[in-house]
């Protein structure tokens, strides 16, 4: 039979993480891991600044996100000749018939969030956009509380995340 002191011993025991739970990503290793990611995502940049995976693909929606993570700016990303990050961004967003009759609020909010990235300031894109008041213009007026449509939650988790950093005192 087993004594109490061994019960509690194995109780504690099965209480401790495995050893590569343990075992946590050396600088060098983070290091390694964000150069590599972001070479990947620069090797998928096309010369008119989008990032794409294929010629149907316009852009991948996060890049400009992970790439300003890893400190390296959208207006400093480009292939020689060719057009910066930042510039194609706004370009995409620029037209006031951008994103297209009865398109969601994450619409807006994935452009801000992806615009703030950028350096972009989501509310003066260009003289005819302003994603901040694509977000606002979206708050449920029948389900207040929400921004889009009640089904939809992560409008509204979107939203807070877009508007969390909505300082628009000046643009560029």
């Amino acid at each position: 039979s087993a004594r109490p002191s061994d019960v509690v011993k194995i109780c504690a025991s099965t209480m401790l993480p495995p050893a590569a739970a343990q075992a946590p990503s050396t600088p060098t290793q983070i290091s390694t891991s964000v150069t590599n990611g972001v070479t990947y995502l620069k090797s998928l940049q096309q010369l008119d600044g989008r990032f794409s995976t294929s010629a149907t693909s316009p852009s991948l929606d996060w890049t400009l996100s992970a790439l300003a993570a890893a400190g390296v700016p959208a207006a400093d990303t480009k292939l020689s000749g060719g057009t910066d990050a930042r510039t194609y961004y706004r370009g995409l967003l620029s037209p006031s018939t951008w994103p297209g009759s009865g398109a969601p609020v994450t619409d807006f909010e994935r452009a801000s969030l992806n615009a703030y990235a950028a350096g972009i300031d989501p509310a003066r894109v260009s003289v005819s956009q302003n994603l901040i008041a694509g977000v606002l213009g979206m708050w449920s007026t029948t389900d207040p509380g929400y921004y889009g449509t009640v089904s939809n939650f992560n409008g509204t988790v979107f939203a807070l995340l877009a508007l969390a950093g909505a300082k628009t005192t000046g643009g560029t």
